[in-house]
């Protein structure tokens, strides 16, 4: 476990999460995720999305999960556990969120993600906004608004935000910047990231928290 604190000095954990510090608004981190076939089994989600559209809940359509030798489960029994993770982390944990530092990088990174999906499109149109990529942003909102189906209520939020954000950039770029901050701190108060400093942690408070016995769960 002190190995694995050395490797990763500026990640924060919090619950079942590890994350980088924020970047131009993008989250990043690994996210760890039970499994529903044995208790000891677990996955290991690599992920990063922007939060300057106001979101509730951390969701996985930019990143991958986490494999080893045996694929993408991972025991906690086994005795190569953390070693194997230790590995993945140098090779594959720490090179992908590297890359998505920016929100510039990440939204080139996105682009290139199938677009089917109104989720995916957002996230895009948005971090192109954040990185004040107004033409950039302007296209991908406009190819969202054609997608999205108002009928739909989630669907329908998504329409208002995109048309709120491009009317401002076409308008007044400096309040589209301002607007972009604000849904930024709305998101980080949605997902309880408030009280967490993800540009600079202690590492002997990271190390309690990790060696610590985790709550128990309740069941919902």
């Amino acid at each position: 476990m002190a190995s694995l604190i050395a490797m990763l000095p500026t990640f924060t954990l919090m619950k079942d999460m590890l994350l980088a510090p924020i970047r131009e608004g993008i989250l990043r981190g690994v996210l760890f995720e039970s499994s529903t076939s044995l208790k000891t089994h677990f996955y290991i989600n690599v992920f990063s999305f922007p939060l300057c559209y106001p979101e509730s809940h951390v969701y996985l359509n930019f990143g991958f999960r986490l494999r080893n030798q045996n694929g993408e489960i991972w025991d906690a029994t086994s005795p190569n556990t953390w070693r194997d993770f230790e590995r993945a982390i140098h090779a594959q944990v720490i090179p992908y969120l590297d890359r998505l530092s920016s929100a510039a990088e990440f939204a080139k990174v996105a682009e290139k993600y199938p677009q089917g999906n109104p989720q995916t499109l957002k996230a895009t149109a948005f971090a192109f906004a954040r990185a004040e990529q107004w033409k950039e942003a302007m296209g991908a909102l406009d190819a969202l608004l054609e997608q999205l189906d108002c009928a739909v209520s989630w669907q329908h939020e998504i329409a208002n935000n995109s048309r709120i954000l491009r009317d401002l950039i076409a308008k007044n770029p400096d309040a589209a910047r301002r607007q972009l901050l604000a849904w930024e701190a709305e998101s980080i108060v949605n997902l309880g990231l408030q009280h967490v400093d993800l540009q600079r942690y202690d590492a002997t408070v990271r190390m309690r928290k990790l060696c610590s016995p985790s709550p128990r769960r309740k069941s919902s």
